[in-house]
């Protein structure tokens, strides 16, 4: 036998931390057909272009909605309860149309059933995030923390991990010559998918960087240059720690509509706790150390003043 039959391992197996965190939304959702105005309003476009449709007709309306919801096979489909006479999409649907339906029931159907549940999931998310100053962009496909509109220059957010702290998810750093110009804007950011191991939903959560100017936050052009500076200086142990943040953030706005005495907010999904696995082999950490920085011009010193470095 060899020896390792024998003898135990040197190092105990470690407890991996993954990037998913559980997802809870409600049991039923609701389907109804859209009217015969957005219908003809829609015409020949093609079908992944029916929100541009439902915008046009909403603002000759002057009726804005809330962006959790699809549009499949000239449905709507939300969890919004449709059969609600204060529901924001009635002036969207054909009346007398509406019906619910277990989600369980819906994303089962067939795959495509179920990429439009994961779709639903991620617009229902967007609308929950944009509430909290946390925009979705999608040539980019991922969320984007904002600056509070009384603090337009910097964000934090405070978390409980092992202890309590702050973290800025936010920076705006101007010209060093001229004060009145903004140099550049940092933002923390993530990508999230969506995953079904039966019986359970889980939401992976990707923490990046996002660069931008402007009032706006338009994407920056040499974007791809800072973000490539700072995984290079990052290890897995900071990626982590970005990951711990966000999920930890977001169930604190769970706690928030929770305990809120104010106008309940829009909100159908709930987090849960980080999915860990046991008995994975020990791995050595100082592997993922950060790589050497070879930036040396001036463009990478000016990516160095801007993360203090």
């Amino acid at each position: 036998m060899a020896d390792e039959d024998i003898d135990p391992p040197l190092n105990p197996p470690e407890v991996l931390t993954t990037n998913l965190i559980e997802l809870y939304f409600p049991r039923e959702l609701y389907v109804a057909q859209l009217n015969q105005d957005l219908v003809e309003r829609h015409g020949n476009r093609k079908p992944g272009r029916w929100r541009e449709t439902i915008r046009e007709f909403n603002q000759e309306l002057g009726m804005p909605v809330p962006s959790a919801y699809v549009v499949h096979s000239g449905a709507l489909i939300t969890f919004f309860d449709l059969t609600d006479l204060s529901s924001p999409y009635r002036h969207l649907i054909e009346r007398g149309t509406e019906e619910s339906m277990g989600s369980q029931e819906f994303w089962k159907i067939d795959e495509d059933h179920e990429r439009v549940f994961k779709s639903l999931l991620r617009f229902s998310l967007q609308q929950r995030l944009f509430q909290e100053q946390v925009r979705w962009e999608n040539d980019e496909r991922q969320f984007i923390f904002l600056p509070h509109l009384d603090s337009p220059d910097q964000r934090e957010e405070v978390w409980q991990g092992e202890k309590k702290s702050k973290r800025t998810v936010f920076m705006r750093q101007f010209n060093k010559k001229d004060s009145s110009k903004i140099f550049l804007q940092k933002h923390l950011s993530f990508a999230v998918d969506f995953i079904w191991f039966d019986p359970n939903w889980f939401m992976s959560i990707t923490p990046s960087w996002f660069f931008s100017y402007g009032d706006t936050f338009k994407k920056s052009w040499r974007g791809h240059e800072n973000l490539s500076w700072i995984k290079r200086q990052e290890n897995n142990q900071a990626v982590l720690n970005h990951f711990r943040f966000i999920a930890a953030w977001l169930r604190s706005i769970d706690d928030e509509d929770l305990f809120s005495t104010e106008e309940v907010k829009e909100s159908f999904l709930s987090f849960g706790e980080n999915l860990r696995l046991e008995g994975a082999p020990s791995l050595d950490e100082s592997r993922w150390a950060p790589l050497p920085d070879a930036l040396s011009d001036e463009a990478g010193q000016q990516v160095q003043r801007l993360f203090g470095r």
